[in-house]
């Protein structure tokens, strides 16, 4: 039997969609789809005002995707994780507590946010 890592790599590929303030217009939704397409990792689903849908395979892809978006010029947030990405230095210790799984993964990541938060 043949491993095939892209195989393994799609099965584990996970979608959120993202929520998007800001953005007003069609020039917005061509500014954050150049933003994401510069971030490794993950796959642009669609973008449209207000919105958009990623293929992700960790919670730090998803914090680059919004950073990116910040970048451009906008607010994002997680709606599936229910996660606001602080642009924080703790922020990326947050995401990564999110990535844990289980009960205690679940309360390491809201402490972590908590404290990437203040």
């Amino acid at each position: 039997m043949f491993y095939s890592k892209k195989a393994h790599m799609e099965s584990t590929t996970k979608t959120t969609t993202l929520k998007i303030e800001g953005m007003a217009c069609g020039g917005c939704v061509k500014k954050v789809t150049a933003a994401l397409s510069g971030v490794g990792g993950i796959t642009t689903k669609s973008v449209a005002v207000g919105t958009a849908t990623i293929g992700f395979e960790t919670m730090a892809q998803v914090r680059d995707a919004c950073d990116a978006i910040h970048s451009a010029g906008f607010k994002a947030s997680d709606l599936h994780h229910e996660t606001h990405v602080a642009h924080a230095p703790n922020a990326a210790q947050a995401a990564n507590a999110m990535t844990n799984e289980g009960a205690n993964g679940a309360i390491g990541a809201a402490k972590a946010m908590t404290k990437a938060l203040e």
